[in-house]
């Protein structure tokens, strides 16, 4: 009987720790362990199985960004961002920027389950962003975190108010908002702006 009670006390309390588990929080991006899951699940099925697939994955995201971000082809020199699709996709500069964001992307999501590198990670997008001249800040960010959900129903097929799609909402929100805080800490600091001509790392 001893036995029995103790069997019952220890899986209450296994399924106390899963249920913690479940509902303990990333102190970077706010997401807890099942929206992290759901996040990498619909990063996953957006990237594909094979290289082309990614490589496609990354041409779509872009040019669905150039047209959803106001003001973002005005930002490239190195290709004629605004160019028509046919043209861009036969642009070895402009394809080399694709890989360079869903790579970005990827590295980012792959560090989801190490807060510590991950908030590295996103400091330094945002830094190289942010520190541009003119910075690449809030008024790029907020589009893209405010109008990617239109782009992952698109790619998914699902509605808006999937969880996957939920999950990348929170995500991008919590990068929007470290993107506030260092325009907060650039203003601040009166800190001057990198040359327009140094190159930006990742994300836009």
């Amino acid at each position: 009987m001893a036995l029995v009670q103790r069997c019952k006390v220890q899986g209450s309390e296994s399924r106390r720790g899963q249920r913690r588990t479940k509902m303990s929080t990333c102190p970077v991006t706010g997401l807890t362990e099942e929206e992290k899951q759901d996040l990498i699940r619909a990063w996953k099925k957006m990237i594909g199985t094979t290289p082309k697939d990614f490589k496609n994955a990354g041409i779509s995201l872009v040019l669905w960004m150039f047209d959803n971000i106001p003001n973002m082809r005005s930002r490239f020199t190195k290709f004629q961002a605004n160019s028509s699709r046919t043209n861009l996709i036969a642009d070895e500069m402009f394809l080399a920027h694709t890989q360079t964001v869903i790579l970005a992307l990827d590295s980012v999501i792959k560090l989801l389950d190490n807060p510590t590198k991950l908030k590295q990670k996103l400091t330094s997008v945002v830094k190289s962003h942010v520190g541009q001249n003119p910075p690449i800040g809030s008024e790029y960010f907020d589009p893209f975190a405010e109008k990617f959900h239109i782009f992952l129903q698109a790619a998914l097929g699902v509605p808006r108010d999937d969880k996957e799609v939920k999950a990348w909402v929170k995500f991008l929100n919590a990068l929007c908002s470290l993107v506030k805080l260092e325009e907060e800490a650039v203003k601040k600091a009166g800190k001057p702006a990198t040359p327009s001509g140094a190159p930006c790392c990742s994300i836009l």
